[in-house]
């Protein structure tokens, strides 16, 4: 267990840094970025200040100075995992030489994404309801952010395309090949707490852990490029697509919509898992955990990461009252 420790301990901390370094030299990049494009496409001159941008990071400008934060990241974990990159063996992040991906295997795991919006839903619902009763509200979510800089080029490109990228060569690529050889369960469940984590908000945060899951499995069994493109149609299909196709219809219609989509969604659930219930016992059975390895999450780094991101989590609750 000492090496697992170990191994989760150094993927803790490259997660931590790369939270740093997107934070602050991404975000700084990505401001100015935005100061000079305004400076050359806005006629008011105040919008290219810095405290102007800044105080707009999260709304319209949060687009372009995303997107150049992701980069940031992206140069990042090149630089630190180049050579995990360039390994071809099991480790490393390209690493294709898996089982071949099956039609039915690639059909359930779409339809899986269904089950884990209704999940999400369902819990959103609850926390709502939660935080109603003990009077306090959520003075903003990612959601919500994203939200604010839809309908922007940057901020597309950013949700469906380079942000799914990024996360899978962060998270199943660089940390999930890094656990494999202390369990394939223990590393896809892992890398999907971190996951969630990683979005620092709880509402994204337990929809990204129900997705890193599948993720994980997708790219544990098959292979990265499996996973990305998995993560690429939920973000471009089922969330921003089918909220495009909800904006152009009526209250009424938008509610029967969304009913069918949760039935959809149970419904997928409840017919992979029965059709592919000996393909999941056998995954299972040959990968059981190691005795004890989930003791590695006391890890100092770990830790660390779990208290910084859910104490983010919680930061955007206030009393309902204030």
């Amino acid at each position: 267990m000492s090496a697992a420790r170990g191994m989760l301990n150094r993927q803790a901390a490259l997660l931590l840094v790369y939270l740093l370094i997107i934070n602050s030299v991404g975000l700084l990049f990505g401001v100015l970025a935005q100061m000079e494009w305004n400076a050359v496409f806005d006629p008011v001159p105040a919008h290219s200040g810095f405290i102007y941008v800044m105080s707009h990071a999260d709304k319209e400008y949060g687009g372009i100075i995303n997107l150049i934060a992701a980069c940031t990241g992206l140069c990042f974990l090149v630089f630190t995992r180049r050579r995990q990159i360039c390994d071809s063996g099991p480790l490393g992040i390209f690493h294709t030489d898996l089982h071949p991906m099956t039609w039915q295997v690639l059909l359930g795991c779409f339809a899986l994404t269904l089950t884990g919006q209704t999940l999400a839903d369902w819990y959103q619902s609850g926390m709502d309801w939660t935080t109603a009763r003990l009077g306090v509200q959520q003075s903003w979510t990612t959601t919500e952010q994203i939200q604010q800089a839809s309908g922007t080029i940057p901020m597309f490109i950013y949700v469906s395309l380079l942000a799914p990228v990024i996360e899978e060569l962060v998270f199943r690529g660089a940390i999930l090949h890094a656990l494999k050889p202390y369990g394939h369960v223990f590393a896809i469940v892992t890398s999907a707490v971190m996951f969630g984590f990683f979005h620092g908000d709880l509402s994204q945060g337990f929809f990204a852990f129900i997705m890193g899951l599948l993720l994980g499995y997708l790219a544990c069994e098959y292979s990265i490029f499996w996973s990305i493109a998995l993560h690429v149609f939920n973000n471009l299909v089922v969330s921003d697509g089918l909220e495009l196709l909800l904006g152009f219809m009526s209250d009424n219609m938008s509610s029967y919509i969304n009913v069918l989509m949760m039935l959809a969604g149970l419904l997928a659930a409840v017919l992979v898992l029965y059709l592919g219930r000996h393909r999941i016992t056998a995954f299972l059975r040959e990968n059981r955990t190691y005795t004890n390895v989930y003791g590695a999450w006391a890890c100092p780094f770990f830790i660390m990461l779990l208290l910084i991101m859910g104490f983010t989590m919680l930061t955007p609750f206030v009393s309902a009252g204030a």
